[in-house]
């Protein structure tokens, strides 16, 4: 297969799909895990359709441009799980295509080659969660435009013209996906490196940043709500620790196939090579870039295997070098079908064997399972407490407290008034029809509260189970 991808055609890209729909088709055949994430997204959709407004009355960190694409998503298709997977591969399939002539028309190799592109494809395929439309996902298609950008300056061909685009592109990014401000640092530190940019460069870039997120936060000052936009979308920066959806020893068996070949491809390129100045210069502009987006996702409030993905151009980028670099057929098809192997492998056999306890990789809390019954659930509004949000698969959410660890800053702070007399307006605006106390805080709330203790009433049989009384005058 990587001999047949080696050199360039414009007829092999209709195989390069045809691959990609391969990878795929145990998906949309088998399905997924319902993953906690994803689940989260579709909730935000939902409750922004429904005419809640961002970061008031829906509690989460997604960046504002990622939410207003879910809205438009649930508007369309509501929770069709396989719709949001298929404009994931559709955008895979894009940005790989976007990868691969940006490096044709860079000539940042000493080959035409469809490398680039495929080995793109298969590590978008490394996990579960990469099947999933997420914000890192939609980002990196402006990441790649950027790193364009960069090596265009990088090239001494086209100097100067490119410094405002950057900056834009970086902004929007941004919006998508918060940990995309970090690879601002690339270009920053390239520019410094490799060419003669002048204060007014550096200035011009960065206003042109300031000026995306500027835009967005005047329509939340415009509306008044500026506060709560620094409040759930800038300020958990600063006061949520990284959380770490799956543990660090299945994450790096995870990767270790992609981070040995990263390794073999650096140490081929730092041997005796016929680059020239300018390709050197790329492949250490995306060295750069690698480590900066692998240090980014520790910006976000959660961290799973897909936030890693703005990393991935410049693994394709890298290990391209290193199956160009090998001089034996046999060994190019021998390494590249192992990792082909050990990527799916990985992939698969987590889907297929995390309810049993026997996947090689443990999703752990990336994946989330409606802990009551339909039927208790089904078509309700719903208030769960605590990190496992799948019962609201079979219903809807109320009240604002969708991301657990933004609402805790109330649920933690039950002494105070003005946090009392906030729970019990957001319950009153939109009462939940079942509440499911995972975290078991209500006991303490509605001791604090008994004019909403007197509304709810205990499951005999599961005591964290809150039933909303006269529930039929209240729908």
């Amino acid at each position: 297969m990587i001999s047949f991808f080696r050199i360039s055609s414009l007829y092999k890209y209709f195989f390069l799909f045809l691959l990609l729909l391969v990878l795929y088709l145990p998906v949309f055949v088998y399905g997924l895990p319902l993953l906690r994430e994803e689940l989260l997204r579709m909730l935000i959709g939902e409750r922004l359709h429904q005419g809640y407004f961002l970061y008031v009355d829906v509690w989460d960190d997604i960046s504002p441009l990622a939410a207003g694409i879910y809205w438009l998503l649930d508007l369309l298709v509501g929770k069709a799980r396989w719709v949001y997977q298929l404009l994931a591969m559709a955008l895979v399939f894009v940005q790989a295509l976007m990868l691969n002539q940006l490096f044709l028309r860079r000539e940042v190799y000493q080959d035409l080659t469809m490398l680039p592109a495929l080995i793109y494809v298969v590590l978008m395929c490394s996990f579960m969660d990469f099947y999933t439309l997420s914000p890192a996902l939609m980002a990196n298609t402006l990441l790649i435009w950027v790193i364009n950008l960069i090596f265009s300056e990088v090239s001494e061909k086209r100097r100067g013209k490119s410094y405002v685009e950057i900056g834009i592109y970086l902004g929007v990014a941004t919006l998508l996906y918060l940990p995309a401000l970090l690879l601002l640092l690339v270009p920053v530190i390239v520019f410094f490196l490799y060419t003669p940019t002048k204060l007014v460069g550096y200035i011009s870039m960065s206003f042109a940043f300031v000026f995306s997120i500027l835009v967005m936060f005047l329509v939340f000052y415009m509306s008044d709500r500026e506060y709560e936009l620094y409040l759930n979308y800038f300020h958990p920066l600063f006061y949520l620790s990284p959380r770490l959806l799956m543990e660090v020893k299945d994450l790096f068996l995870l990767f270790v196939g992609h981070l040995l070949l990263l390794f073999l491809a650096i140490r081929r390129l730092y041997g005796p090579s016929r680059y020239t100045n300018y390709q050197l210069r790329c492949q250490n502009v995306m060295i750069l870039w690698w480590v900066v987006s692998v240090l980014a996702a520790f910006l976000g409030s959660s961290i799973s295997p897909s936030s890693w993905i703005m990393a991935i151009p410049a693994s394709s980028f890298l290990i391209s070098h290193y199956f160009l670099l090998l001089r034996s057929t046999l060994a190019k098809e021998l390494v590249f079908t192992l990792f082909l192997f050990s990527v799916l492998f990985f992939s698969y056999n987590s889907s297929v064997h995390f309810a049993d306890g026997q996947a090689w990789v443990n999703p752990n809390e990336l994946v989330t399972q409606p802990s009551v019954s339909a039927d208790l659930a089904q078509d309700k509004k719903l208030f769960i407490t605590g990190n496992n949000p799948g019962d609201y698969f079979y219903g809807s959410a109320a009240t604002p407290y969708l991301n657990w660890r933004l609402a805790k800053r109330h649920f933690e702070s039950l002494d105070k008034y003005n946090v009392l007399v906030n729970i019990q307006e957001n319950f009153t605006q939109n009462p939940p029809q079942l509440i499911i106390d995972h975290a078991k805080v209500m006991p303490r709330v509605f001791d604090k509260l008994p004019l909403l203790a007197a509304q709810y009433q205990a499951n005999p049989k599961q005591r964290h189970i809150y039933h909303l009384q006269n529930n039929k005058q209240q729908k």
